[in-house]
């Protein structure tokens, strides 16, 4: 499992941190990577993070990764998982998608709107939802020695979205629009 993104209450660690305990109690064998600098209200996460059983074997915290050293990560990593109580937009789990990386996302507004069907989504409201899925996920994908195929979405290019983008604005000015209740063009 990877997990990344700045150290703060925002990110939940926590939970991430609580999945991977109960993962490895179960007898799940996964390791977990957490790339991310220390944010603010984040000192009890950072504590369990540097002094975790697991730390340098199968626990891996990174706070000052290159960009490399992300990039050598999701290459690696099977799973991201992404617990946002809220965001802005999510970049890691785009990151994760175009990197083929099964994403685990908290069921929350921005990361149904941008993973929509190419992320597995979680209860923020049940704790146990969170391992229960990755534990899942990892049975069926690994009941052989194979890494899964994860096909990664279609993105399109900057000059596709420029012509989508386009495309559209000239659909919507070729198209009578008359603004509700005054009878005239916007």
């Amino acid at each position: 499992m990877l997990a990344l993104g700045t150290i703060e209450p925002r990110k939940n660690y926590r939970s991430i941190l609580d999945a991977y305990d109960v993962l490895r109690a179960r007898g799940l064998d996964v390791s977990l990577i957490v790339i991310g600098k220390k944010g603010w209200m984040s000192d009890d996460v950072i504590a369990r993070l540097t002094h975790h059983p697991d730390r340098g074997s199968r626990l891996i915290y990174l706070p000052n990764a290159s960009d490399f050293v992300v990039a050598n990560a999701f290459q690696r990593s099977d799973c991201l998982v992404c617990a946002s109580l809220s965001e802005g937009f999510g970049l890691p789990l785009v990151e994760g998608m175009m990197h083929g990386c099964h994403v685990v996302a908290s069921d929350i507004e921005v990361f149904r709107e941008v993973g929509g069907a190419n992320c597995q989504f979680f209860s923020l409201h049940d704790p146990e939802d969170l391992p229960n899925q990755v534990e899942a996920w990892f049975r069926t994908q690994y009941s052989s020695d194979q890494k899964p195929d994860q096909a990664a979405p279609r993105w399109l290019d900057w000059s596709q979205s420029t012509r989508e983008f386009l495309d559209r604005v000239l659909q919507l000015a070729a198209t009578d629009h008359v603004n509700p209740g005054s009878g005239k063009p916007y």
